[in-house]
């Protein structure tokens, strides 16, 4: 779908006065750059292809749930660029029976939307992957009396108490059991009080790192129990160990001394959407192999939260220096994602994010620090009939 993307962008320039910048848009080889990214192709017009996977991840949980129907276009326009990997971050924003109260009026997936995005994604070549919380980031659910047994704090589930599990168990079921993946985001960030609320009220004192990671391998034993892969954001593993839950406390210091070792089947997935220097994405990438995970997921994203418009400027700095550092030899990355979020009530158009997402995807097929702006321009075009310049002129 990538190679038919690059086909459409060269379809834009057979009446220009160029010819050989069609040729060059179809005769040439690409190779990709991640596991989780998808593509190369090949010359004489004929163009091959490797698997890889390439991810985005969409929020849909700020009260902008996105319909099928733009799921579908988004789906598209993800292949076409190359990206084989698309995660709909859902809180509480997916049905789960018997909870009436649980994305209460919040717009949530019915069973039946979500086996169809997930046959749509697979006709595509994408793989469509849960990506919830189970454990911090629940305050719509918590703010209901009928969950105030599973609450620690008012945004945070209560660690140790069986009922919570229970309660995860039949989340992650929910939400796995009508895609195809074998994959889930289990969330797990911002956590901040965990084990400070009612957990200190039930059980006592005890070091919230610990009860961190006592409650990753619960949750790990569930989704080994029903035959899934976790990822987790890896930012509390930072902020406990340096009692610091602020984003210095993740970025800024060494590796984090863990009181408990991590469950090994379990992938960390560093987040940083802030750094324009690659030595600093560098460095973090490196502290993750310290902590035992040899081939951390690395997530960017388009700056699209707080905002009416994509940010797009700043999005590529960004998405440029963890591109340069994750590509580099000897890094472990074999897995990249790309995040849309959309706090503070999800007001910024979804799709302003379109030119971040395919520069990120052009970074995954090139060893080079730097994409080629004039094909992307073309390919733009082709892809998302707009004009590259246009949509960057609106970040203004």
């Amino acid at each position: 779908f990538r190679s038919l993307g690059r086909i459409l962008g060269a379809s834009r320039q057979i009446q220009g006065p160029d010819p050989e910048k069609t040729r060059s848009l179809l005769n040439y080889t690409e190779r990709a750059c991640y596991e989780n990214l998808a593509y190369v192709y090949h010359r004489d017009y004929s163009l091959s292809h490797y698997s890889t996977e390439n991810d985005i991840m969409v929020d849909c949980s700020r009260g902008g749930v996105l319909k099928q129907s733009s799921v579908f276009t988004l789906m598209r326009q993800c292949a076409l660029m190359g990206i084989n990997m698309l995660q709909l971050y859902t809180e509480d924003t997916y049905e789960m029976e018997g909870e009436t109260f649980f994305g209460y009026l919040r717009g949530g997936y019915t069973r039946q939307e979500l086996i169809n995005m997930d046959d749509y994604a697979f006709a595509l070549g994408i793989e469509l992957v849960p990506c919830i919380q189970t454990l911090g980031h629940l305050g719509q659910i918590l703010q209901w009396p009928k969950y105030h047994v599973y609450r620690d704090t008012s945004e945070v589930l209560l660690a140790n108490w069986d009922e919570t599990y229970s309660l995860i168990e039949k989340m992650i079921t929910t939400i796995s059991s009508p895609l195809r993946s074998k994959r889930i985001h289990i969330g797990l960030d911002e956590a901040g009080g965990v084990g400070e609320g009612r957990y200190r009220q039930i059980f006592g004192y005890e070091d919230p790192s610990r009860v961190f990671i006592q409650h990753v391998k619960r949750v790990q034993n569930i989704c080994q129990k029903l035959g899934l892969q976790p990822m987790i954001w890896s930012d509390m593993l930072f902020t406990l160990a340096n009692k610091n839950n602020s984003l210095s406390g993740y970025y800024d210091g060494g590796t984090p001394q863990l009181v408990e070792t991590l469950p090994p089947d379990i992938d960390l997935v560093y987040w940083d959407y802030y750094h324009t220097s690659s030595e600093a994405y560098a460095s973090k990438i490196g502290q993750h192999q310290e902590l035992g995970c040899p081939h951390p997921w690395v997530a960017t994203a388009a700056w699209t939260w707080n905002r009416f418009w994509c940010a797009l400027p700043f999005s590529f700095a960004t998405i440029q220096a963890s591109c340069q550092a994750s590509k580099r030899k000897g890094s472990g990355v074999k897995n990249m994602m790309i995040t849309i979020w959309g706090d503070e009530g999800h007001e910024c158009d979804m799709f302003s994010a379109l030119p971040a997402i395919y520069y990120f995807a052009d970074h995954g097929y090139t060893y080079d620090d730097e994409v080629d702006l004039d094909r992307l321009k073309t390919c733009f075009e082709g892809v998302c009939g707009a004009n590259l310049d246009d949509w960057i002129h609106a970040s203004k």
